[in-house]
């Protein structure tokens, strides 16, 4: 674990430190709303986080990211199952005017809780997870719907979640 938060902490520094060449360096600080899909949706309900997301331009309109967020989702169907994921994720956003697309790669932090009586207990596992997401940016206002998928044993879990940001430039 330690080894983990030693990671995001460089990459973290090294994404907001490094001078761009012909793009721009911002951060962005948003609100996560995330909906599961697939098997992970008859457990749990939606979800609700915060997100960072650093920018390092590599021309005005291509940017590689890193994004560091936390997202809780509620129980569904009085379940009794808890899913909260960090994720880490660096990204290569493309921009168009106002629009962009952005393929993302990396890893989550998965805690799962069940809280059943027979069920008792916590599971914390670090999975591989990819995304793509596509938004609208206009000023400092960042908008924008992904697809994730984080891998996971007997499954994945799956989710389509809206961003809204702030984003401030350096």
């Amino acid at each position: 674990m330690n080894n983990i938060v030693t990671l995001i902490i460089i990459l973290t520094v090294f994404t907001l430190t490094v001078q761009a060449q012909n793009g721009r360096k911002a951060a962005s600080l948003g609100l996560d709303v995330g909906l599961p899909i697939g098997n992970m949706s008859k457990s749990v309900g939606y979800g609700v986080g915060g997100s960072f997301k650093g920018f390092y331009g590599l021309a005005d309109e291509a940017d590689i990211t890193l994004t560091i967020g936390y997202i809780s989702f509620s129980e569904n169907n009085n379940s009794g199952i808890y899913y909260s994921l960090i994720p880490v994720l660096v990204g290569y956003r493309l921009k168009h005017d106002h629009l962009y697309i952005e393929p993302q790669f990396g890893f989550n932090m998965m805690k799962v809780q069940f809280d059943r009586v027979d069920l008792g207990e916590t599971v914390m596992n670090t999975k591989m997870s990819y995304g793509i997401g596509a938004g609208y940016s206009i000023n400092n206002l960042d908008v924008g719907l992904r697809y994730q998928d984080v891998s996971a044993n007997g499954g994945g879990i799956n989710l389509i979640a809206l961003r809204v940001g702030y984003t401030f430039a350096f």
